[in-house]
């Protein structure tokens, strides 16, 4: 029992640093996105992540505006992955990032969120973050497929 719960706690540390390195480059990617540096290299990345993360999903980014619901709530609060099946893998703020954010993590207006799931999962996170009124294909998207 002592050796399989060695094994299970080396397996989830090396998953673990494989979520946190594919967030890394998620986020640069979507760094260069914003700051309208050569996509050849973004995508590039992101087809390190696909290696690093098989099976990921569609990799989307979603800005935060200033009237989404979104802003001010933690993700607890949003609780997104229940509602939508849409997972949050980082958080862009201009210069900085938080890379897996936890649920105590609160949302700001300008925050890009990089979002994975399915299509179906992802429009219905951009649904729950868009400002009231607004239609969820306005936003820009980023995919990595």
């Amino acid at each position: 029992v002592g050796v399989l719960g060695v094994a299970f706690w080396r397996s989830a540390t090396n998953l673990q640093g494989h979520v946190r390195a594919g967030a890394e480059v998620i986020v640069d990617a979507l760094a260069r996105q914003s700051y309208g540096r050569p996509a050849g290299s973004s995508d590039e990345r992101l087809k390190q992540v696909e290696q690093l993360m098989p099976g990921l999903g569609a990799l989307t980014a979603v800005p935060i505006e200033a009237d989404s619901p979104a802003v001010g709530r933690t993700l607890v609060e949003l609780n997104l992955r229940v509602l939508t099946g849409a997972t949050i893998l980082a958080i862009t703020r201009g210069e900085e990032s938080v890379l897996v954010p936890t649920a105590s993590e609160s949302l700001r207006q300008g925050d890009v969120l990089a979002l994975t799931g399915t299509r179906e999962a992802i429009e219905a996170a951009r649904r729950l973050l868009q400002p009231p009124g607004r239609d969820a294909a306005d936003n820009s998207e980023f995919d990595a497929n």
